[in-house]
């Protein structure tokens, strides 16, 4: 969090270039830091064409205890078929995870716009921010291809 106007939240430290391949038929092709106000993150996710699972993604804020204090969770979505679902066509799409905004309608440029919707109550401090992959119908989170 941090003591700024614009925002009382804001990422530190660098976002190393990344890809992560997900079992099902995801990758996180990029991510990237977004700067403006309270800032986010730039999610850039490919599917495979076979794909037929749609995804959701899970936004979890950890303490610097590695107790959970925030989850919040939304299906994946590609504007070009409606949902993660690829329908013989691979594709790229964007989503923009934004801090600190109640109105995200500028940011349409993106196939998908989440605004955080942190608690206000929380005490100032560092907390790590984690990213969960699953299944949006049977709820089974995804292994990173590669990771264990």
């Amino acid at each position: 969090m941090t003591s700024c106007e614009d925002s009382r939240w804001g990422l530190f430290g660098r976002v190393e270039p990344l890809r992560v391949e997900y079992e099902g038929g995801i990758a996180l092709h990029e991510l990237a830091v977004f700067s403006d106000g309270g800032g986010g993150l730039e999610l850039t996710w490919e599917t495979d064409p076979e794909n037929e699972t749609v995804f959701a993604v899970s936004f979890r804020l950890y303490s610097t205890d590695d107790e959970r204090v925030f989850q919040q969770g939304t299906i994946l979505w590609n504007q070009f078929t409606d949902n993660t679902s690829s329908r013989g066509h691979p594709r790229q799409f964007r989503t923009l995870a934004l801090f600190d905004y109640p109105n995200a309608a500028p940011f349409l440029m993106y196939d998908q716009t989440i605004p955080l919707n942190f608690p206000h109550e929380m005490p100032p401090g560092e907390y790590a921010l984690r990213l969960v992959v699953f299944d949006a119908d049977t709820l089974q989170e995804t292994v990173a291809l590669g990771t264990w």
